[in-house]
């Protein structure tokens, strides 16, 4: 994005688009953009239903590059024509199931018709129900799942530690853990997670 800032001669163009389904969230992404966008004079601002639109408009007619909103006030404003996503090169859709809750989905829709078909878009979802995945097939062209999965515990018996080391002392550290603890078997993991670091 900071490669794509523009002249603040021109009149500034919204290049990057955040949907998310809540005024909270919203605020938040948009304040989160402001706080590590400091220094790179790269202009955002939140819209969002519930509230006069007049400051939103305000800022909207001012020039930004980042545009974070939840769906019925996105579509507002560009009824409106105060908001023209023609020029959007990046598009993230955020707590797409919660859109789907909400009764977004169709909004979703509509907001991705009037986006250019070459642009960069993310899709978030804590879960992938069917209309879910039918609406990112939509909406991604050749997609790349990731997949976050919960904190695995580790079993009761299992005890873990951490040693740091330098990586020449690692084969003395090894000898040193195998004589003093006196295990029946050694898994291969131990020697494993020891020498792996050797890159460093």
């Amino acid at each position: 994005m900071y490669n794509d800032k523009q002249n603040n001669k021109q009149t500034l163009k919204i290049k990057a688009l955040i949907v998310t389904p809540t005024r909270e969230l919203a605020l938040q992404i948009s304040e989160s953009f402001s706080t590590y966008g400091k220094y790179t004079g790269i202009k955002n601002t939140v819209v969002f239903g519930g509230v006069n639109q007049n400051l939103q408009t305000n800022a909207l007619k001012k020039g930004i590059e980042i545009l974070v909103a939840t769906p019925r006030r996105l579509l507002d404003l560009i009824q409106q024509g105060f908001i023209s996503l023609n020029d959007v090169k990046y598009f993230v859709l955020n707590e797409a199931d919660h859109m789907l809750d909400m009764g977004f989905i169709n909004d979703i829709r509509k907001i991705v018709a009037k986006l250019p078909e070459k642009r960069q878009s993310l899709f978030f979802s804590a879960t992938m129900p069917p209309e879910i995945i039918k609406l990112s097939g939509n909406i991604l062209g050749n997609p790349e799942k990731i997949t976050i999965k919960p904190e695995q515990k580790t079993a009761e018996k299992v005890e873990q530690s951490v040693y740091f080391v330098n990586k020449k002392s690692k084969t003395r550290l090894l000898i040193h853990i195998i004589k003093t603890f006196k295990f029946e078997s050694i898994n291969k993991n131990l020697i494993r997670v020891l020498f792996n670091g050797d890159k460093q």
